[in-house]
């Protein structure tokens, strides 16, 4: 007696393999773009923090202080914010290992996806804009918190400002130092 295919279950293990992939491709972008980001975010906290400190006046009210201090440290608040999300993301192959396993609808909605083998950060959006769209996704990438927000084209401007505002906090920091 000859077995019965089944092509719905080889179906779906090309599909769980196909989700894999595309996570640990997100996780390697990811874990690569934590490395540059770290140094960055870095030099960026101790920049800040020691033009807060020499914004701060004691004589001023508090809350004056706090606003100063508060506009020097906000870039390096937003790249941390970033740093810390891009670090969830990296993990993100062991989260969707585990939801996999738990649940077979995550297989069954999943339409097919074709997404273009780009590197860097570039890539990272372009995987997590179409990874958003998918609805099978939203309960992978819900457990792993601000991931749609960097995925949003208005936070990565944002980003990309206040990227521009950390460099220049840490070339200020840098030359008042050195002067």
């Amino acid at each position: 007696m000859k077995p019965i295919d089944n092509p719905v279950s080889e179906q779906a293990v090309d599909t769980r393999e196909k989700v894999v992939r595309i996570v640990a491709r997100i996780g390697d972008v990811a874990q690569s773009l934590l490395r540059k980001v770290s140094w960055f975010v870095g030099f960026g906290v101790l920049a800040s923090a020691y033009l807060a400190w020499l914004v701060y006046l004691p004589d001023s009210v508090w809350w004056w202080n706090l606003i100063k201090c508060l506009i020097v440290c906000l870039p390096a608040l937003l790249w941390g914010f970033i740093w810390f999300v891009l670090s969830q993301l990296s993990e993100a192959p062991t989260h969707v290992a585990g939801l996999m396993d738990g649940d077979s609808q995550l297989v069954g909605h999943l339409k097919a996806m074709h997404l273009g083998e780009k590197k860097g950060v570039r890539g990272l959006f372009s995987t997590l804009n179409a990874v958003r769209n998918e609805e099978a996704f939203s309960a992978v990438f819900d457990t792993i918190g601000g991931v749609t927000l960097l995925a949003n084209p208005l936070f990565a401007f944002i980003a990309f400002i206040a990227g521009l505002l950390l460099f220049g906090v840490v070339l200020l920091a840098g030359l008042i130092l050195v002067f």
